[in-house]
């Protein structure tokens, strides 16, 4: 990602593998991603945007 600044990316997560209809977007804080609070996920997902 160095370098592109066409996209967003994130991490999101959700607490099964065949459901991603409301996942959990996880928190940036530099190169840590990190589950708020109340939340939880067992799998994870990088989602890029435009």
């Amino acid at each position: 990602m160095e370098g592109h600044t066409d996209f967003m990316a994130a991490v999101v997560g959700s607490e099964t593998v065949g459901d991603w209809a409301s996942p959990v977007t996880l928190q940036q804080n530099g190169d840590d991603w990190t589950i708020p609070d109340g939340e939880s996920a067992n799998f994870f997902r990088v989602k890029l945007e435009e």
